[in-house]
C-alpha cells in the first residue's frame, strides 16, 4: 500500500456491500498548504485525484505531507490507521444490515396476522422473541386480535339468539292466530283483518262482504258418531271452504262448528251467490259410508 502511493502519490481502495452505497478509503500524498485544516479529517471524492472513485458512495480521505519522513513507524502507522478505518466503516455495515433484518423480519410476519385477522381468521398464534418496542407492538396486537376474536363470538352469539327469538315469535304469532283443530283463522285473527279491512273499505269506498254459517244438528253428529268424527267433518268443511275462497278473503273458525269470511271489493249479488255455492258443496261433500 505505501509502495503504491509512493509511486502514485494516491490511492483509493473501495467496499461494497449488498443493497448498500459504495463505501471508499482515499489516500494521498500531498503538500499542506494544498489542504485546509478541515479537510485533513473526512472529504469527498472530489477532495482527492483518483480514477477508481465514484461519487455514489460514502468517503474518507486521508491526507499525508510529502514533509513526512515514511520511516517504518509512520508506514506502520499509515496501514494501522487504513485498516482501522475500513474495519469501522464494514462493522457499521454489518450491524445496520442485522438491525434491518431483526426489525422487519416482526413487521412483516405482524402484515400476515392482520391480513388473517381481516379473513376472519382468529385462531393464530401471535409470538415473538424480539424485545422492546417491538415486543410491546406484539403483545399490544395479540391482546387486541383476542378482543376481536371475543366480540366477534358475541355478536355471532347475539345474531343467533335474535335469529332464534324472531322464528319463536313468528311461530307464536301464527299459533296465536291460528285454530288448532281446522289450522285456519281463529275468532281473534278474524276480528284484527276485520277491523283492518273495515277501515280499508272506508277510506277507498269500496264493499266489504261478510258470511258466517254454521253446520245444523252438528251435536246429533257428535252424538251419533263420535267427537273425532265431528273433528273430521269440520276439518273437511274447512278444506272445502279455503279452497273456494281467493287469497286476499279471510276464512276463520268462529267458534264450535261456527265459521265467518271475509270477502273485500265484493257485490252483494256476488256475495249471495258465493254463499249459496258453499252451502250446496257442504250439502253434498261426502264424509264416507254415504254421510253427508
Amino acid at each position: 500500500l505505501i509502495n503504491k502511493m509512493e509511486e502514485q502519490e494516491s490511492f483509493v481502495g473501495k467496499i461494497k456491500f449488498s443493497n448498500s452505497k459504495n463505501y471508499y478509503v482515499g489516500i494521498k500524498i500531498v503538500d499542506m498548504s494544498e489542504i485546509e485544516e478541515e479537510s485533513v479529517l473526512g472529504g469527498s471524492s472530489s477532495s482527492i485525484d483518483h480514477e477508481d472513485g465514484s461519487s455514489d458512495g460514502e468517503w474518507v480521505a486521508v491526507y499525508i505531507t510529502k514533509s513526512t519522513i515514511l520511516d517504518d513507524t509512520m508506514r506502520s502507522t499509515i496501514l494501522y490507521t487504513s485498516i482501522i478505518g475500513l474495519v469501522l466503516i464494514s462493522g457499521v455495515l454489518v450491524l445496520s444490515y442485522f438491525e434491518g433484518v431483526s426489525f422487519s423480519n416482526p413487521i412483516v410476519k405482524l402484515q400476515g396476522y392482520t391480513t388473517k385477522l381481516s379473513e376472519g381468521i382468529y385462531d393464530i398464534d401471535i409470538s415473538t422473541t424480539a424485545k422492546g418496542e417491538i415486543g410491546d407492538l406484539y403483545s399490544d396486537f395479540d391482546n387486541l386480535a383476542h378482543e376481536l376474536k371475543t366480540s366477534t363470538t358475541s355478536i355471532k352469539n347475539l345474531k343467533t339468539e335474535i335469529d332464534t327469538r324472531k322464528k319463536v315469535e313468528t311461530k307464536l304469532s301464527i299459533i296465536s292466530q291460528t285454530d288448532e283443530l281446522t289450522q285456519i283463522y281463529n275468532r281473534r285473527a278474524f276480528n284484527t283483518y276485520f277491523e283492518k279491512y273495515l277501515h280499508m273499505a272506508s277510506r277507498n269506498d269500496t264493499q266489504l262482504g261478510v258470511v258466517i254459517f254454521d253446520l245444523d244438528d252438528f251435536k246429533l253428529v257428535n252424538d251419533n258418531y263420535g267427537h273425532v268424527f265431528g273433528d273430521v267433518v269440520l276439518v273437511k268443511i274447512a278444506e272445502m271452504v279455503s279452497a273456494r275462497l281467493r287469497k286476499s278473503d279471510i276464512f276463520a273458525r268462529w267458534g264450535g262448528e261456527e265459521f265467518i269470511f271475509l270477502t273485500p271489493n265484493s257485490s252483494k249479488e256476488g256475495l249471495k251467490y258465493l254463499a249459496e255455492s258453499v252451502r250446496k258443496e257442504i250439502e253434498n261433500l261426502d264424509f264416507g259410508e254415504g254421510r253427508h
